[in-house]
């Protein structure tokens, strides 16, 4: 559909933004997919316990989010891509947003299974239908990058919702070395992840 209405220039320029999205996506996941998922899964369901690993990752998170954009910032323009991607380029900083709302490896850990795909599987859809509706010209691939990319917003708060995990998870302000020790044991898979990538 994407390839019809938009036709092959700003298709293009829509993949190279949806590409953006998604590396951002994988820098501010780091890799906390694995390690958190494995310290909430040990974690006892009672107590503050779970709530501060969840924020500890969530601000982590946050500050390398805070890192990594104004360094790909720097390189994109260093490469002179603004030139052709000037307005795609910001719409792909979506990805790092779904890559911090959608809290992946919290409804791993807790096994909500059910929540992780319902929540994911609405927000793809909803994306599908807002693009068919919103994308109607050659104009309009800044539009599909931002729907593409903020998918991960959408999916996590429907799991938010959905999965009732508003009342485990009340605000704790986790301490700098909580989240630096969370930074320093996502480090080897953040490591290997994006050499994959």
């Amino acid at each position: 559909y994407l390839m019809r209405v938009l036709g092959p220039v700003e298709f293009g320029r829509f993949a190279f933004g949806s590409a953006g999205a998604g590396l951002l996506g994988v820098l501010v996941d780091y890799g906390f997919n694995q390690v958190g998922t494995k310290q909430v899964a040990c974690a006892s369901e009672k107590g503050p316990f779970r709530a501060s690993i969840f924020w500890s990752v969530q601000i982590a998170k946050l500050l390398l989010a805070v890192c990594f954009i104004p360094l790909l910032g720097g390189l994109a323009w260093l490469l002179g891509l603004y030139r052709d991607y000037g307005g795609i380029l910001p719409a792909a900083l979506a990805g790092a947003a779904s890559a911090w709302m959608f809290p992946q490896w919290f409804l791993q850990g807790t096994q909500r299974y059910r929540t992780l795909a319902a929540s994911l599987a609405a927000a793809r859809v909803l994306s599908a239908i807002a693009t068919v509706w919103l994308v109607d010209s050659r104009e309009d691939a800044v539009i599909a990058v931002l729907l593409v990319a903020s998918t991960g917003c959408v999916a996590g708060l429907l799991a938010v919702a959905i999965g009732n995990m508003h009342r485990e998870l009340s605000p704790v302000w986790p301490g700098w070395m909580d989240c630096a020790r969370q930074i320093r044991l996502g480090l080897p898979l953040f490591i290997s992840t994006v050499a994959i990538s």
